[in-house]
């Protein structure tokens, strides 16, 4: 039986307990502030051959972390936790201009749980992998620069691949298995799952026998919801997370946030390590260039030897509007005090 310690209990990571549940021959720890959803571990618990607890507390303690690292001594580590909800803008008056800014506006309540964890993990068990489901085309590089990096993250290449893998095996329509290998980022994932491929700038490269193919995700009927998306979330994470669980055969897929790239690149899982398998005609060079742009679409210009993160211009226009002090650089060790003032600007705290 394999162990598995899961931080955080909302609407993704209830998904991916279930697939593991599920699967059976693994006991589940799940680390959590709150009780509201723990009615689902013991649903999740009538499933034979698993073993779920459930531990109530706060994931920016080190030592709570520390001592269940201690305790259950687990193969993989799973962090589902921020500080905000990735959709807690959805609906909120300033939406549309957020959406324009980019995602980094929420940069500091997405990677101050799993900096955190990182710092425990390398202390005291720093060959356990670690899957950080926390904006892991952004949080993972930053923490890379500080070796603090999780193994990898899950969902937006993994997502991507697999709508890629399901378009060209449909249009062989052979039982054959294609190599399909696809680079893509964060900020790609949205328009695509909602139908709106026409409002990218920047796409995703995908490869098939190593010849480069276009236009797989023009015509898709999806537009998921949020929970669809968390949905969709957990179903791509699972290959990898039983990969690094069981090691029983190499898995070939396109996995966010690993090996220090600011996006999703086609891997191999071998014994657990990760190991780039990018296409034949693109190269290390080609590939940091291509995130490089990627990242702008998030509001990213770049990113620091130290982990600081720069603004582009047009970030900067649009929140100066609203804070001066979100779009000044940031660093991770900022990362409570600008989660503080991204809640006090757009849930009005100080009023």
């Amino acid at each position: 039986m394999k162990s598995v310690l899961i931080i955080g209990l909302g609407s993704l990571t209830k998904k991916i307990i279930f697939h593991l549940a599920n699967q059976g021959k693994v006991e589940i720890i799940v680390l959590s502030r709150s009780v509201t959803n723990s009615s689902w571990l013991n649903l999740c618990g009538l499933f034979e051959d698993v073993d779920i607890k459930f531990v109530q507390g706060n994931a920016l303690d080190k030592r709570q972390i520390q001592r269940l690292i201690k305790q259950y001594s687990p193969d993989l580590i799973i962090n589902g936790a921020s500080l905000a909800s990735p959709f807690c803008l959805v609906g909120h008056p300033k939406a549309e201009m957020v959406k324009q800014a980019g995602f980094a506006l929420q940069i500091g309540s997405q990677i101050s749980i799993i900096m955190s964890v990182m710092e425990v993990v390398k202390d005291i068990s720093p060959k356990t992998p670690v899957l950080n489901c926390s904006f892991p085309d952004l949080v993972n590089p930053i923490l890379y620069k500080l070796n603090l990096a999780p193994t990898g993250g899950i969902g937006n290449v993994s997502m991507l691949e697999m709508i890629a893998r399901k378009e060209i095996q449909s249009y062989f329509n052979t039982g054959k298995k294609q190599d399909i290998r696809v680079i893509g980022h964060h900020a790609h994932v949205l328009p695509i799952l909602r139908n709106s491929v026409h409002e990218l700038s920047h796409h995703p490269i995908v490869y098939c026998n190593n010849k480069k193919v276009d236009g797989i995700f023009n015509d898709l009927d999806l537009n998921l919801s949020p929970e669809e998306i968390n949905h969709f979330t957990a179903m791509s994470a699972i290959p990898v997370i039983n990969a690094l669980l069981w090691h029983e055969s190499d898995l070939q897929c396109s996995i966010p946030g690993v090996l220090g790239y600011a996006g999703g690149i086609p891997t191999i899982l071998h014994n657990g390590e990760i190991i780039s398998n990018l296409p034949n005609d693109m190269e290390h060079g080609d590939v940091i260039c291509y995130f490089n742009e990627a990242l702008t679409l998030d509001g990213v210009s770049a990113i620091e030897e130290d982990g600081t993160i720069q603004f582009t211009q047009g970030y900067k226009k649009l929140v100066s509007k609203l804070s001066l002090e979100l779009t000044e650089p940031f660093h991770p060790n900022d990362a409570l005090k600008r989660h503080e003032a991204f809640l006090d600007t757009f849930f009005n705290r100080n009023e």
